[in-house]
């Protein structure tokens, strides 16, 4: 596992109906395991997958981040500050 600032995923089809003429990327503050652990509602971009515009952007509220110890070195969560909350992670 890296120290990320933010970390994301990103689906090359949209995984709800199947459409593979968009891209849908996520993302969050902190490591990817917020996003795969469902611990935060991440930001979202869909992405024209043939001309790359971008259609649609969602910025989520991020209350929480995964981050890591640098004393363990092992991933806690923690609170993010109200001034990020709301910015694009």
């Amino acid at each position: 596992m890296v120290k990320a600032r933010a970390a994301g995923v990103m689906f090359t089809l949209n995984a709800i109906n199947d459409d593979l003429s968009k891209i849908i990327i996520e993302g969050n503050w902190g490591l990817g395991e917020s996003i795969v652990g469902g611990s935060v509602i991440p930001d979202s971009w869909m992405v024209d997958n043939v001309t790359f515009e971008i259609i649609e952007k969602v910025v989520s509220p991020k209350l929480v981040e995964h981050v890591i110890n640098p004393v363990v070195k092992k991933p806690f969560l923690n609170d993010i500050p109200s001034e990020r909350q709301k910015s694009l992670a």
